[in-house]
Formats: C-alpha cells, sequence, structure tokens
C-alpha cells in the first residue's frame, strides 16, 4: 500500500528534509518516507500483520529541529484475504534455519496462507493445494501442507544458490509480498525426535547383524555400530530426482556435495550420503560411531557440507 503526505511548517513553507516516520496502531514496524520535492513524502508500505488497521501516527521533524505530528485514525488496509508471509518466515523444516538449499524441506510461516486442500495424498507433491501456491525465485514449489499459518514445500533441485532469492505466496487470485530466503549449496539440518530442531535426533542405530531401531536412553548406541541419520538441505544429487517425486528404491541418488559427520566431536566414517530411498526432500547419512567417545545420553551430532554446519542434535552412547 502506498503511504503519502505532503507536509508544510506553520510558515506554509514545503519540509523538503530531516525526517518523516509513519507509526502505525496495529504494532507494525514504523515506515520511513523518502523526500519528493515540494513537501511530498511517499513510501510503500507492506503489512506483515492481519486485520485492519485503525489509525496512523504520522512524524515530522525537519533538520532545523520543527517538530509535528498528527493522528490519522480511519482504516489504512484491511488484509484478511491477502496472503502474509512473516518477517523471516522462510526456513529449513528440521531446524528453523534461515539458510535453505535445492532439495530441502522447508517451511513457511505467515497468515491467510490456506488453500482448501491441506495436505498432499502422496509424492509426486502438487504445485499447488486447494488455491495454494508457491514460487520461490519464479518456479513453483511442490507443497506438502498448507494452513493459514503454514505451508510445507520442497525446493526445486535446479535453484540458483549462492544468493538470495524471493518467495512468494500465492492464495487465488491474491499474493503476499516478496520474502527473501538465502539459498545456499548445501544447508545440512538434522530431524528431531521431538521436532523442535533440537535434543535427541531422528536417528538409528544399527548392530551388526541387528535391525535399524531408533537410538534413545533405552536403545543406546555403542562404538563400531552404525548410525542412519534422517536429514535434509543437503543439495543435489545424482542421478538426479525431480523435487517432489520419492526417491527411487532401486537406484540410489548420491549427494553432490562432500558431507563429513562428527560424534562428540570425533570424525566418524561416513559410508553413505544421499536420499532416503522411498521418501520426498528426506535425505539419509550412515556412518559408523568412532570409538572413544565417553558414555552419555547428549552426544552431539553435527552434519557439515558446502561449508555451513548443522546445528548439533544427540545421540545416547553406552
Amino acid at each position: 500500500m502506498p503511504l503519502e503526505a505532503q507536509l508544510y511548517d506553520n510558515c506554509g513553507n514545503s519540509l523538503n528534509d530531516g525526517s518523516v516516520i509513519a507509526t502505525l496502531a496495529s504494532g507494525e514496524s514504523p515506515v520511513v518516507l523518502n523526500p519528493l520535492g515540494g513537501g511530498q513524502w511517499s513510501a510503500t508500505w507492506t503489512p506483515r500483520k492481519t486485520g485492519s488497521y485503525n489509525g496512523i501516527t504520522l512524524q515530522g521533524a525537519s533538520q532545523d529541529g520543527i517538530f509535528g505530528s498528527l493522528i490519522w485514525p480511519g482504516s489504512a488496509a484491511d488484509s484478511t484475504a491477502t496472503p502474509i508471509i512473516d518477517s523471516g518466515g522462510v526456513v529449513d523444516a528440521a531446524n528453523g534455519s534461515a539458510v535453505i538449499a535445492p532439495g530441502d524441506f522447508i517451511s513457511i510461516y505467515g497468515a491467510n496462507m490456506a488453500g482448501g486442500t491441506p495436505v498432499a495424498s502422496g509424492a509426486p507433491f502438487p504445485a499447488s493445494l486447494g488455491s495454494t501456491q508457491v514460487f520461490l525465485g519464479g518456479e513453483p514449489l511442490p507443497l506438502y501442507f498448507t494452513a493459514t499459518g503454514q505451508i510445507d514445500a520442497i525446493v526445486p533441485y535446479d535453484i540458483a544458490v549462492n544468493g538470495a532469492q524471493q518467495v512468494v505466496v500465492q492464495a487465488g487470485n491474491a499474493l503476499s509480498q516478496p520474502e527473501p530466503v538465502i539459498v545456499a549449496s548445501a544447508a545440512p539440518a538434522v530431524f528431531t525426535q521431538n521436532q523442535s530442531g533440537s535434543g535427541p535426533g531422528a536417528i538409528q542405530g544399527l548392530k551388526t547383524g541387528g535391525a535399524p531401531i531408533l537410538n534413545t536412553s533405552e536403545n543406546p548406541s555403542a562404538a563400531g555400530d552404525a548410525l542412519i541419520i534422517y536429514c535434509t538441505g543437503l543439495g543435489t544429487v545424482h542421478p538426479a530426482v525431480s523435487a517432489g517425486v520419492a526417491a527411487p528404491s532401486n537406484a540410489l541418488s548420491y549427494t553432490d556435495e562432500t558431507v563429513t559427520v562428527t560424534v562428540g566431536g570425533q570424525n566418524a566414517q561416513v559410508l553413505f550420503v544421499g536420499l532416503a530411498p522411498g521418501y520426498v526432500g528426506l535425505y539419509q547419512v550412515n556412518a559408523i560411531l568412532p570409538a572413544g567417545i565417553p558414555a552419555s545420553d547428549s552426544v552431539p551430532v553435527v552434519l557439515t557440507a558446502g561449508g555451513l554446519s548443522s546445528a548439533p542434535v544427540t545421540v545416547s552412547i553406552r
């Protein structure tokens, strides 16, 4: 929404320098207006909250210290039908990181984004659910879940990396404001058992001759066991898989980025890094638990790829 004002001092002289700020009664961040000359000031305001905006306070100050304010009590906008992305609301779905990567499972937080069909019925994920679509750098994203306040989607593998891209949500015919997000070649993030992004990781332990079992304090791992770490954000793969399509079970897809694993600060031998067969947007890293790590229920596990490290999650070791 454009904000425009024409300001004069009490002698009728145009205010052409100094500062003019609009403060919104809704509690949104203040908007700084820019001088256009002849006493005219303007800015573009992007709503970040839903509902009506009742009241704007306009404050002007000249370089000579002349100060004045005006309260406009009218309704500035009603955004109840317009999708809104929260500031910084595009994040990795596993740990909330503000950096995402090709193939990443991401969450988008905001308001008015629901499209009527909340969950994809299966793979491949569709480019629209109900009336909701999402675009990243102009590319449509495969959607897994949509609600008024959250969308879960997959980042295309061919998205440009090492820079900022813009996310736009479309609900029906209404478009959100663009929200920038940093896209890296890899942004490793490990899923956690409580889905908070911290604490015990979504990690299975595998003993020789046994079957994989979720690592917990009741089912700890030991030196020499394999760890199967479920994660996202590891970037492009070969052979290529289309975003939103389940990884094949008959041919493994490996990451193009080299991935390292530390457990308790020690390097672990990595056996496999790639897409988890049969799943969408899910990677797995298989590694051997090194010896010499003190027993604990909260041993940190960290993945590193493309120069970025994941937030630590934990495993139980005995």
